[in-house]
């Protein structure tokens, strides 16, 4: 029997693991592998719980659900972006624009191993994303029901996001930039007075140095930029939720208001897609192997003058998570158990 003015309310959704991806599917490189296939584009979440109707409803809580997924599906559509950038740059020079469907696997041995590699990959990120998922919404689902987790949870969800920024080295940018320049530099002396033979090698040094700096492109800068996506969205919600603690409502207007902090963070998100851009253009440099020495050393120059500066983004968008940082945990303080 239910509580005295509670009812029981089901929740019975579907959270589309590909939700925060392009298109909100799975890639069409998909086709090529049957094992990637089978994988499960959703998590089912079906649970009844004894809640106050006044507070709660159907719609809400499954809202919710998919909400406390957001950041993990926002990872997820990320590698899955990094994965595809793998397979396209493993193409044959004169397949860069082939359909990665079913029969992608047959184009060349070359590619075969390295989208099998990352078939590999997908796989396992898939089990470890989906754990995640269904502990966090199985944990969120347990505090409403107990009627003391909302408050709770966002001030959780809010610190670990800003954890995770505060690990960012303040000259992420500078690092990036001198690692990116570093391997046209070093490329550029290669190919000085270099022969065919001695170019080729040249150039797959450059690929493999590229490739790390894509990796740290994407555990860094991209780290940074869904923590700032989340609390842009995390913030908008906060401020119209009726039910969270004042002082929450009180962040959350700070950060969906327009003003300097939501400038802060949506000016980093922007500085780390357009760091982002040019360092897929020094990729296809490299890739496409058929830029001159000058050609080169040019790009490396043109790299370090639109980027060198990025840091004082980065400076600005940190000072703010500051703020949000003590915010939340003079927050922390206030909302009770």
């Amino acid at each position: 029997m239910a509580e005295v003015g509670k009812k029981k309310i089901t929740v019975d959704t579907k959270i589309n693991l590909y939700g925060e991806a392009k298109g909100k599917e799975p890639p069409a490189w998909f086709a090529a592998s049957p094992a990637l296939q089978k994988l499960d584009q959703t998590i089912d979440v079906k649970r009844t719980l004894e809640l106050d109707p006044r507070k709660w409803n159907r719609k809400t809580l499954e809202d919710g659900a998919y909400a406390v997924a957001r950041y993990e599906l926002a990872l997820f559509a990320t590698a899955m972006a990094g994965f595809e950038k793998k397979i396209v740059k493993a193409l044959p020079k004169d397949q860069k624009r082939a359909k990665l469907d079913k029969n992608a696997k047959s184009i060349s041995d070359d590619f075969k191993s390295e989208f099998e590699k990352v078939e590999g990959d997908v796989v396992k990120l898939h089990k470890k994303i989906t754990k995640a998922i269904e502990a966090k919404v199985s944990t969120a689902l347990d505090e409403v029901e107990a009627d003391k987790g909302d408050n709770k949870k966002a001030l959780a969800a809010g610190k670990e996001a800003l954890k995770k920024f505060a690990q960012v080295d303040d000259r992420m940018f500078s690092n990036l930039t001198e690692d990116v320049a570093d391997t046209l530099k070093a490329l550029a002396r290669d190919l000085k007075g270099a022969d065919e033979k001695e170019a080729a090698a040249a150039y797959k040094d450059a690929k493999s140095s590229m490739a790390v700096c894509q990796k740290a492109f994407a555990s860094s800068a991209k780290e940074v930029q869904n923590v700032a996506k989340y609390l842009l969205f995390k913030g908008d919600k906060m401020a119209r939720d009726k039910n969270a603690a004042p002082a929450l409502q009180e962040i959350g207007k700070k950060l969906s208001a327009n003003g300097p902090m939501k400038s802060a963070l949506n000016r980093i998100s922007a500085a780390v897609d357009d760091f982002g851009k040019s360092l897929d253009d020094m990729d296809r440099l490299v890739s496409d192997g058929k830029a001159s020495e000058a050609e080169v050393k040019t790009a490396a120059q043109q790299f370090e003058k639109d980027h060198k500066d990025k840091d004082k983004t980065l400076a600005e968008a940190a000072r703010h998570m500051d703020a949000i940082g003590k915010a939340f945990n003079k927050t922390s303080q206030q909302v009770k158990a």
